[in-house]
């Protein structure tokens, strides 16, 4: 049960990912040149997508987790079957966000809209 879990959890981090290139390129498509400042707008855009994604990735690496601990567990001992998500803090959060996963990918997008907005500021 765990194991589909973090299953779920990648493959909504996937489709973040799909979806934040798809939606990027689409705008910059229809607004290309006349873009300039208002790149800024999409750059919240992207940080949104980021920000999601790195929740995912907290919600994945807290289930990995419980599946190590559960995994190490005698099966006499598994006597419970409920399913409850640890606690998080906000260190898992930001490892999350600047994991090469999120920042390299999101940074990338975002660093391509600046330069397209610069470009298209001229």
């Amino acid at each position: 049960m765990i194991q589909g879990i973090v299953g779920r959890m990648s493959a909504n981090s996937a489709a973040l990912k799909g979806f934040c290139i798809t939606g990027t390129a689409a705008i910059l498509a229809v607004q290309g040149e006349a873009l300039g400042v208002r790149a800024l707008w999409l750059l919240v855009l992207v940080a949104l997508f980021a920000m999601c994604d790195a929740g995912y990735l907290r919600m994945e690496r807290d289930f990995r987790r419980l599946y190590a601990a559960t995994a190490r567990r005698r099966l006499s001992e598994a006597e419970d079957m409920a399913i409850e998500r640890p606690r998080a803090d906000a260190s898992g959060y930001i490892s999350a966000i600047v994991s090469w996963s999120v920042a390299a990918f999101y940074g990338c997008i975002a660093g391509a809209v600046v330069l397209i907005g610069v470009l298209a500021g001229k």
